[in-house]
């Protein structure tokens, strides 16, 4: 089940990373759902963002949120934190920090769902493949 602000949709998510529950964050995404990798790419199809997601809530991340803003236009918000990762690795402690831009679309049933989720923020921008322009909504 997605929050039902965009805000709790987001500490849902970061709640069922820590738990390592792939499939429970699964379910906090859209149908028609695309996350932008650190390295610019698009998992745009359903299969492709499940094995992203499954693949980082398998590494269990403790994700330190802040918003900084959240716009809402209807059933669209336009969501933006500052974040901080940790990760046990073989080698220790891995850290990495960024700033998201995330789009949530609210549904029918009235709950809000991560729609574009973009962890990187526009630091993509200048290396992220033009797909995005060929793909129809």
């Amino acid at each position: 089940m997605a929050g039902r602000t965009p805000e709790e949709t987001v500490e849902m998510l970061v709640a069922a990373f820590a738990d390592g529950d792939g499939a429970g964050a699964l379910e906090l995404y859209d149908v028609g759902a695309v996350l932008v990798t650190e390295a610019g790419e698009l998992a745009d199809r359903r299969e492709s963002l499940a094995a992203a997601i499954e693949a980082f809530a398998e590494a269990r991340p403790r994700i330190d949120t802040r918003a900084r803003h959240t716009v809402v236009c209807g059933d669209l918000a336009l969501y933006s934190s500052d974040w901080r990762l940790e990760v046990e690795t073989p080698d220790g402690t891995a850290r990495q920090e960024g700033r998201s831009t995330d789009v949530l679309r609210r549904g029918a049933d009235g709950l809000w769902r991560v729609a574009i989720d973009s962890p990187w923020g526009t630091r993509v921008l200048d290396i992220a493949p033009k797909a995005e322009e060929g793909r129809a909504g």
